[in-house]
């Protein structure tokens, strides 16, 4: 029998060959933006993975390769986090309060149409993005506990329903501690936690399963080895005209998803 991608595991779609190609460049797409940028390596994948797979899925899937970007700088993040009290408070109760946001992105998840999650999805991506682009955090509220509630509740909603909140919560941390490399740090220990937490959501309640497990296979080596090929990328362009570069693909392309799923406007 000749070696074909459904014989190698029987989790696999049986159209999912199909798409090896598209999965490859979307993997690849993903880790060189987030080597480059340090951030959106899942407003890259979230929306095209979901045209493939269910958007837990899609979400499962971004958040394994999430979780292992950026393990190996965990350490250094975590004694640099320890090194200063007012971050280690604030990223706790963020963290609290975002676990506690993510059942509730979960249910809505489970009971919302899929391209109503798509629509909100890609207005999610696009709105962070075009927010990066103008600036808002100068417009932002001060930091205080009510408000860090708030925000982290609705960060952790929207981490399950639509895989996006990192932004969100990086300005957060900025706006609280005013160091853009404690802010670094802070978002290194906090993605590696709440990957996990959000794993657990979708694999325990099984709105994702094994049937991602062959396409990590494939994702992870392209993601790590794009990410470190991404890093290099500074070193050709400054990293404020390469960031504004990768807002203004994120945008573009978050809009293109959006009029995709427009049409179930009509539905509603």
């Amino acid at each position: 029998m000749a070696l074909s991608v459904e014989s190698l595991s029987p989790w696999l779609d049986p159209n999912l060959s199909s798409h090896l190609f598209m999965l490859a460049g979307i993997f690849l797409l993903g880790g060189l933006v987030r080597g480059a940028t340090g951030f959106g390596g899942a407003m890259v994948m979230i929306l095209p993975l979901a045209t493939i797979f269910s958007m837990p899925q899609a979400i499962a899937i971004s958040f394994v390769l999430e979780f292992f970007g950026p393990l190996f700088l965990l350490k250094a993040a975590l004694r640099r986090v320890k090194e200063s009290r007012e971050s280690i408070v604030l990223l706790k109760s963020f963290l609290i309060w975002s676990v506690l946001g993510l059942p509730l992105g979960s249910v809505l998840q489970s009971h919302l149409n899929s391209e109503l999650v798509g629509l909100i999805a890609s207005m999610t991506i696009a709105g962070i993005a075009l927010a990066m682009l103008v600036g808002l955090k100068s417009f932002a509220l001060k930091v205080s506990a009510r408000l860090t509630r708030g925000v982290a509740v609705v960060c952790g909603t929207l981490i399950t329903l639509t895989g996006v909140s990192g932004p969100i919560v990086a300005t957060y941390f900025l706006l609280g501690v005013s160091d853009g490399l404690l802010t670094r740090a802070m978002m290194h220990v906090y993605v590696t936690l709440i990957c996990i937490f959000t794993l657990a959501i979708l694999f325990g309640l099984g709105l994702a399963g094994p049937e991602v497990l062959p396409v990590l296979v494939l994702g992870l080596p392209i993601y790590i080895l794009a990410s470190s090929a991404g890093q290099r990328l500074t070193d050709l362009m400054s990293p404020y005209r390469l960031r504004q570069l990768v807002l203004v693909f994120i945008l573009i392309s978050s809009i293109m998803f959006l009029i995709r799923f427009s049409p179930v406007l009509l539905d509603v």
